[in-house]
């Protein structure tokens, strides 16, 4: 009799083990679809602010991380000017918009859009001008 409560002993530890083998699991699967879920949300939330970001590019890579910098998350951008992919680190993903052959060209275009807008505001340059002529004026009668 001793011989069936060791067995039935072994064989209820074997199920406890066993349960707690799959709650392990379970729990493992539920971090995980937490985590995509995450990801999704973060995904949606930054094609909303950047049109440039590819969706469903987010993967591990620690080969272009600066100096250990980052946690070796990148993603790839879509080049606002011919479409072609970028890969960045995942936090730089919200300021890069092109790619490394039309990255001047979009500062370029951006300065001269600049200039250009406060080149049409006429009451700026005229406040400009008299205050500059108010300076010539002063230098003037000190001299």
């Amino acid at each position: 009799m001793s011989e069936q409560v060791k067995v039935q002993g072994e064989a209820s530890s074997i199920e406890i083990v066993g349960l707690a083998e799959v709650l392990a699991s379970k729990q493992g699967e539920l971090r995980a679809v937490k985590a995509a879920a995450k990801l999704a949300e973060w995904e949606t939330a930054t094609k909303a602010r950047n049109p440039q970001y590819v969706v469903g590019s987010v993967r591990q890579d620690t080969t272009i991380s600066a100096g250990g910098h980052g946690h070796g998350e990148v993603c790839d951008i879509e080049c606002l000017v011919c479409g072609g992919v970028r890969t960045v680190n995942k936090q730089d993903a919200f300021q890069v918009r092109y790619c490394l052959e039309h990255k001047n060209e979009g500062k370029r275009q951006a300065n001269a859009e600049r200039r250009a807008a406060k080149a049409q505001d006429p009451e700026a340059v005229k406040a400009k001008i008299a205050a500059l002529e108010a300076k010539l004026a002063a230098i003037r009668q000190a001299a």
